[in-house]
């Protein structure tokens, strides 16, 4: 093995700018090199991004800022001003080159107040209701019909999320959300604005299910959300999307991490359990199966498996649930669990024979990711339905009860009512278990939530009426 002494970072890549009223919204990708290991697993090596702006035509930058994220948001501007937007990458030897890009902030007709304000009220109306604070859409809403049409289906959802946490004896306390990065941008062609916001979402979850020994949580997410609505007198929302998927550069990553085309075709031979969107309860779908994983792991580690630290996979991740750093991924959900495996359990990478592994490695008996970026890496590493057959390829167990889950567990999920195994959706890592609830570290969206909780548009359950879950203490052999 030959080492090789770190160095700066490259420049930053597909430096991507939208125009706002009085201000920019600028995204990049990493440097192909990011010139460092970080050997805690938070990083890809990048400690943070240099973002300065000059006005055109002078030479004094009106803005300088660090960010850990590949985007920020720039007010404060003038509007119809070009200015140059210089974006550099950092890491523990130093900063590196930067890359150079214009952009030009662009007037919103009727001014950016109105819209803000009506996404502030939609995102209080979603926690209000998420939290039990409001019995209805109605209530929440009140007498703002953009805010009552903007709850629509995902309101009715909400509500069954409230009713749901109420049977499992979860009460919520919510701070409120705060909106923060907020940039109201026109679209050209159509009567619409898109309202760019990073909404934190924060409160406390008191679990009363076990009543001798009550458990209080911190929960709650971070999510940078994109909000289109026209600009009628009476503005309607017309979508919402993740701000990465509308207005970020696609990194080489992007399509790599859900389910990929060429993996989805065996599927799994294990059967999942089942979560009730109504009710909130996980039932097993497989009555004659209600095997223990940890019990299974632990006979498994005895004799010819890794020892695995379990405590440290969920400590790792409840860590790193909240952080925005860039490790090359867009969706980085089972990145996040991996890393979490790897840096927080102990879990060593499995690489293929020879020097140079592949870029991207279909065989899903390997489990590796170094690095670079675009990074070396299996699709076990970074695609949940391949992290999933690696699993089980390796002998873990899928548990058909809550008795069977504990901490450390990794779940994965598919959420649009196929439960063969041969699509997955997202991963997590469980983090507490109570009598009736069970609590996730994740990310795509970054959140510590129950796993029957909804929180802003997002949910493990939104797209169905039922979730499929496989609940497995990873193992590896020696």
């Amino acid at each position: 093995m030959q080492y090789v002494a770190p160095t700066r970072p490259t420049a930053p890549t597909q430096i991507k700018v939208t125009p706002g009223d009085g201000g920019l919204l600028i995204g990049w990708a990493a440097p192909a090199d990011p010139g460092y290991l970080d050997r805690t697993g938070a990083t890809d090596g990048i400690s943070g991004y240099t973002v300065a702006l000059t006005q055109k035509g002078t030479s004094n930058p009106i803005i300088n800022r660090t960010v850990t994220g590949d985007s920020t948001v720039v007010t404060g501007l003038s509007d119809d001003t070009t200015y140059v937007i210089q974006v550099s990458a950092k890491n523990a030897v130093g900063t590196g080159p930067v890359s150079a890009t214009e952009g030009t902030p662009s007037p919103v007709a009727s001014g950016p107040s109105g819209y803000i304000d009506e996404v502030q009220k939609l995102a209080t109306a979603q926690t209000e209701i998420a939290s039990g604070a409001s019995a209805s859409t109605a209530d929440a809403a009140g007498t703002d019909p953009t805010v009552r049409d903007g709850l629509g289906v995902n309101g009715s959802e909400l509500v069954q999320q409230s009713d749901a946490a109420a049977t499992t004896d979860q009460t919520d306390s919510e701070d409120g959300p705060k909106l923060s990065d907020v940039l109201v941008a026109p679209n050209s062609g159509s009567n619409t604005v898109t309202v760019f916001a990073t909404i934190a979402d924060s409160g406390i979850t008191v679990d009363s299910s076990d009543p001798a020994a009550p458990v209080t949580l911190s929960t709650g997410s971070t999510e940078s959300v994109a909000y289109t609505l026209t600009t009628e007198s009476l503005p309607a929302f017309v979508s919402t999307a993740d701000t990465a998927a509308v207005a970020l550069p696609v990194p080489p990553t992007a399509g790599d991490t859900l389910t990929d085309p060429s993996a989805d075709v065996d599927g799994v031979g294990q059967a999942p359990l089942e979560l009730d969107s109504g009710t909130g309860e996980i039932s097993a779908t497989d009555s004659s199966t209600s095997s223990s994983t940890a019990k299974t792991a632990t006979a498994m580690a005895s004799s010819s498996y890794v020892s695995v630290n379990y405590s440290g996979i969920a400590r790792w991740a409840k860590t790193y649930a909240a952080s925005d750093e860039y490790n090359g991924y867009r969706d980085d959900c089972t990145d996040f669990a991996a890393r979490a495996m790897y840096y927080g359990g102990g879990m060593r990478m499995i690489r293929p024979p020879g020097l140079f592994p592949p870029r991207k490695d279909t065989n899903d008996h390997h489990w590796y990711h170094d690095g670079v970026v675009p990074p070396h890496y299996s699709l076990s590493w970074g695609v949940a339905l391949d992290s999933l057959k690696f699993v089980e390829y390796e002998g873990t167990a899928v548990s058909h009860s809550r008795d069977g889950m504990g901490v450390g567990d990794v779940v994965y999920s598919n959420w649009s009512g196929d439960r063969s195994g041969k699509h997955v959706n997202h991963a997590g890592i469980i983090v507490k278990v109570t009598s009736k609830n069970v609590y996730i570290a994740q990310h795509s969206p970054s959140r510590v939530d129950s796993l029957e909780k909804q929180k802003g548009y997002h949910s493990w359950r939104q797209y169905g009426p039922h979730m499929y879950l496989w609940i497995t203490r990873p193992v590896e052999s020696k």
